[in-house]
């Protein structure tokens, strides 16, 4: 191939043309001899200054500067060139190459190497005049190459996205309504009373404009800038307003779909709404939006950088192969020629995830609905009942869980947003990207098999602050709940609100302990509200119970069975008392027939809890836990990684054949890998929750549960893999032999065995029942119909068979209709 005596012409011929040469880039012309470069001049002068303004700017331009443009391309460059002569050498090619969309996506990286080290050196060795032509012959020497086997890529993308701006310019210049595709910054108006109406794509409108944002609270200062997928041209950009962090997007007769970037800029802030206050939004953050039609406002949040990663990888990249470990995941790349079936799927498989494990209540529209615009300042009634409300008190109430439960985070909400998004690169909310890593490289940023819980609460504290007007307490839902013989029979709720109610009848089996006052064994039945006020989380413990707050205090109540937790003395406590040493925590493990227990804390470290009189102390050996869990003088510790670590003794301990691999301190396990979750019952009887939905068990099988009642009681030395059931979201080990609350409406039924919650929502119990009314003993794996859709498990090992489904509701695994929520309401 020949090319004129020009110099950018020469730097893409040294970089490979038409079979990617990868000799080193020439030297420039010295400083003594520069000849003025030749330009390359289009057939067609339109055309010709398209791409040149595009090179300089990644856009279209508006309609105003589209009919200044003057007769030649090359005076257009040099006059262009002019406005942004302050950027240096090497961010000019970088904007240039990346405006031509000439990446690593499309081009080996040798070659793109060698091409970005000449034109730099090219633009270094001529004055700002000549810097214009060169780009002039960069974009018309690009645009020929279309079948050249290390180019030919970036050229069709390149020659295809002119086509669009095309469309843009027609668009604008000609368009009868007088409809301008553009993006502007702020939003006239409400977004509640005014309806989005970009223009024609099907969801409607004269083209008045869509608002868009940020939907981390607000983004202020940030650069939002949209591009057409069907050609890949960009609409505009335009940047958030310093109020609502809003702009206006008005896309005509476009046919998108269409990508929303908003990206970070010096001074740009945003609301963070797990540490209630404006952080940075710097340069280099970009988050992502699909946009299938106009028929709602649209929030660029970590719900829709979710489905845009979803999308990137599964209909992009070779969905297969990057799970398989032959490809790279992806987190960045060009999504243009994507469909607008692809994008509304995208976008259901995240709205769907996401709500499987809210209440109806509170479940998104969509993912992509604007979320409310709100700061530090907004009052207590922002937040109406609405599509857009709904948005703000899902992504806030995301991004508030991940502060509790991720203390060293300095950006929750960003760090909450990167890691739902790889983690959702698979559809699913599992802890690992599509290529089988773990969603987050260091501290995650929510508990995978809490989510439900976490997040129910954190859109609660959302409306506590923001909603009031959308609180009630007959509507208010249980969170989580434990029921107890503790002197009394007594069923605590922690409420989404955060308020603990106690509902309580005294225990008359309590009569000849000698720790139970005479009074509360004969009390009659009473509600007590307000008992504990902002908890975030309930553990049984002992013949007590635990609360822990929202700042990371622990307090307990009841009988501690003859020891002491930490530095509390032993004894009954009938109203709370704070636990002293404890602070930070997140989850406690406890056990009832070993006395030390165990807290993580929101920085993934794990705090022992001694019995006899000492302060609680950091376990050496442990950090980046996410979960810590105690089983019958075990102990088991999941990091980040899903690693397992153990350490302890008994039953519950794996061994091998040379024997335990019990340890004073804490162990990994090698065989078990990917691990979400850990559930035991009776004696050391263990199973694991891998990220996949899988699972795995080991330990001492007392109950023959894992055989079914087919082989005899056995230990397990090494791990097993379950290969017949799969899709599992959440598990709970139980130990119960009798109901507490059990009535004519549902008899009380012994069980022996765990609880697993699908994907799909249904209920599934293995292992031994004991049928009281039947007198009937079953081994079984079965299912609860009658149940419907289920959001999250509420088992706790000795006494509960419940479980929260859709609609908020408490209600008992074998009966729908004892629902434990009317007790407490």
């Amino acid at each position: 191939m020949q090319f004129r005596v020009i110099l950018a012409a020469a730097a893409i011929v040294v970089g490979g043309c038409g079979g990617g040469n990868r000799e080193a880039a020439p030297e420039p012309p010295g400083a003594q001899a520069r000849p003025v470069p030749l330009a390359q001049q289009a057939a067609d002068p339109t055309t010709a200054a398209l791409r040149v303004f595009q090179a300089f700017y990644g856009r279209a331009p508006t309609r105003d500067e589209f009919l200044a443009f003057p007769a030649s391309s090359q005076t257009l460059a040099t006059s262009l060139f002019t406005g942004i002569g302050s950027m240096s050498d090497a961010d000019l090619t970088d904007a240039v190459l990346r405006h031509m969309g000439v990446t690593d996506q499309v081009v080996n990286a040798a070659s793109l190497a060698v091409l970005r080290t000449a034109l730099t050196q090219y633009f270094a060795a001529y004055g700002n005049m000549a810097r214009g032509v060169i780009v002039d012959n960069l974009v018309g020497l690009l645009a020929g190459l279309v079948n050249d086997a290390t180019w030919g890529a970036a050229a069709r993308g390149f020659n295809t996205t002119i086509d669009g701006v095309r469309q843009l310019v027609g668009a604008s210049t000609s368009n009868s309504s007088g409809c301008t595709p553009s993006v502007a910054q702020g939003f006239a108006g409400d977004i509640e009373v005014v309806a989005a109406s970009a223009g024609g794509d099907g969801g409607g409108g004269s083209g008045g404009g869509a608002a868009a944002g940020g939907g981390l609270g607000k983004v202020l200062g940030g650069v939002m800038s949209v591009v057409d997928l069907s050609t890949g041209a960009t609409v505009g950009q335009g940047t958030t307003d310093a109020a609502t962090g809003l702009v206006t997007i008005r896309t005509c007769s476009l046919a998108g779909p269409f990508l929303l970037t908003l990206e970070g800029a010096a001074g740009a802030r945003y609301f963070d709404e797990g540490k209630n206050a404006l952080l940075d939004f710097p340069a280099g953050t970009a988050l992502h939006a699909l946009v299938d039609r106009w028929d709602e406002h649209v929030g660029v949040s970590p719900l829709t950088e979710a489905a845009y990663r979803y999308a990137l990888n599964n209909y992009r990249g070779n969905a297969a192969a990057i799970r398989g470990g032959t490809e790279a995941l992806r987190a960045a790349g060009s999504l243009v020629g994507l469909t607008r079936e692809q994008v509304v799927a995208a976008n259901a498989v995240v709205a769907s995830q996401v709500n499987s494990y809210l209440n109806t209540d509170v479940a998104l529209t969509s993912a992509k609905s604007l979320p409310t615009p709100i700061d530090g300042a907004s009052g207590s009634t922002a937040l109406r009942t609405s599509r857009y409300a709904a948005s703000a008190k899902v992504n806030g109430g995301l991004i508030r869980q991940a502060t509790a439960f991720n203390s060293v985070a300095a950006a929750p909400a960003l760090t909450l947003t990167d890691q739902l998004a790889r983690d959702m690169t698979d559809g699913r909310i599992d802890g690992k990207a599509l290529d089988g890593t773990p969603s987050s490289r260091e501290l995650p940023a929510y508990d995978t098999s809490a989510v439900s819980v976490k997040t129910t609460i954190g859109v609660d504290g959302m409306l506590q602050q923001f909603g009031t007007a959308s609180l009630s307490s007959a509507g208010a839902t249980i969170s989580d709940h434990i029921e107890q013989f503790n002197c009394y029979r007594q069923l605590a709720a922690l409420m989404n609100t955060g308020e603990l109610r106690v509902y309580r009848v005294g225990d008359r089996e309590a009569i000849n302990h000698t720790q139970c006052p005479r009074a509360s064994i004969d009390a009659p039945a009473q509600l007590i509200t307000g008992f504990v006020t902002d908890v975030v989380g309930i553990v049984e413990a002992y013949a007590g119970i635990l609360a822990i707050k929202k700042n990371g205090d622990v307090w307990f109540w009841g009988y501690t069975n003859g020891r002491t937790i930490g530095t509390l003395a032993a004894g009954y406590y009938e109203r709370p008392v704070q636990v002293q040493g404890l602070r930070n925590v997140t989850s406690i493990a406890a056990s009832d027939v070993w006395p030390t227990m165990y807290a993580r804390t929101a920085s993934g470290e794990v705090l022992e809890i001694p019995s006899d009189n000492r302060a609680p102390v950091a376990v050496a050996g442990l950090s980046n836990i996410v979960k810590v869990r105690s089983a019958y003088g075990a102990r088991f510790a999941i990091d980040s990684q899903g690693n397992v670590y153990v350490w302890g003794q008994g039953p519950a301990i794996p061994h091998n054949e040379t024997g335990s691999r019990a340890s004073s301190v804490p162990q990994r396990m090698t065989d078990v890998s990917r691990v979400i979750d850990i559930a035991t019952t009776a004696n050391g009887t263990v199973l694991a929750l891998h990220s996949d939905g899988t699972l795995t068990y080991w330990g001492y099988d007392e109950w023959r549960i894992f055989s079914l009642g087919q082989r005899p009681a056995a230990f397990h030395f090494d791990p097993v893999r379950v290969t017949d059931i799969s899709g599992i979201k959440q598990i709970a080990g139980v130990f119960n032999w009798g109901h507490p609350w059990a009535t004519a409406i549902s008899p009380a039924e012994s069980r022996v065995g765990f609880f697993l919650l699908r994907d799909d929502g249904r209920v599934v119990f293995w292992g031994v029942t004991q049928y009281e009314a039947l007198n009937e003993q079953r081994f079984e794996r079965i299912e609860f119909p009658r149940l419907g859709a289920t959001r999250s498990l509420s088992i706790h090992l000795f006494n509960s068979n419940y479980v929260y489904t859709t609609d908020g509701r408490l209600v008992n695994v074998a009966n729908p209709s004892d629902d434990l929520t009317r007790l407490v309401r």
